[in-house]
């Protein structure tokens, strides 16, 4: 499902790989979590004189690949041993796995909508539950409203917030919206079942009662009357020399 979620964030950049300046010209990129390597490569293979490298604490991503781009296996939280600079530096979707912050996309947890139909559903009910696990965790999943101060904060220059809707399903009437939504409906509901297994516990939730549970949130999930979305951002800015 990684990569179905690497061609939403397409979708929503209008094909782009990113929205920063950077999105073309750099030549030295570093991506932060890059899970299969699928944003690594085609960077690399859009912008051949471009060194890219891929680093994540799991070795899952392909031996083949352009002869610009590389992975590593570590640990981006600790110090770094890179002695070059990069002048790109690019994350997503890590909102659930690092805790400290500096620059990143991901999405804010809390399901929206602007007409209220999803006020009072089973998944909005499926949203706060989450958010009330991680919490728990000391994982918040709604710290990416806070990104654009963070960095700014950590020295950054030009800070720029950029933000976007992601449909639950295909209820938008924009056609680049209803195709985001159709592919986010899809994503989500492969991982409902184990993300909320995993989370509910926390919560004191038995097995029975979870999956007695996500049933109904599925139906909502797919419903296009509710016309639910997740708010995603992307903040980027410049490190002073």
């Amino acid at each position: 499902m990684a990569d179905v979620t690497h061609e939403i964030w397409k979708k929503l950049f209008c094909g782009d790989l990113a929205v920063c300046p950077k999105k073309s010209g750099a030549d030295r990129v570093l991506e932060v979590g890059t899970g299969t390597g699928i944003w690594a490569i085609e960077y690399a293979e859009k912008h051949e004189g471009a060194q890219v490298i891929g680093v994540d604490m799991s070795a899952v991503q392909p031996q083949w690949v352009p002869p610009n781009c590389s992975f590593e296996v570590d640990d981006a939280e600790e110090e770094w041993a890179w002695k070059s600079k990069f002048d790109f530096i690019f994350a997503r979707s890590m909102i659930r796995s690092k805790h400290d912050w500096e620059c990143l996309q991901d999405d804010l947890f809390p399901v929206c909508s602007d007409d209220g139909t999803v006020d009072g559903s089973n998944l909005l009910k499926w949203a706060t539950y989450i958010i009330e696990a991680t919490k728990k965790m000391g994982q918040s999943v709604t710290v990416a409203p806070q990104f654009k101060q963070m960095m700014e904060d950590a020295g950054f220059k030009g800070v720029v917030e950029v933000q976007h809707k992601w449909p639950t399903n295909h209820w938008p009437r924009d056609e680049r919206y209803k195709e985001v939504g159709r592919w986010s409906c899809v994503v989500a509901s492969e991982g409902l079942e184990g993300l909320s297994l995993a989370l509910f516990k926390v919560l004191g939730w038995t097995v029975p009662e979870t999956l007695t549970f996500l049933p109904e949130v599925g139906k909502d999930l797919r419903n296009v009357r509710i016309h639910g979305y997740w708010r995603v951002y992307t903040v980027y800015g410049q490190k002073p020399a």
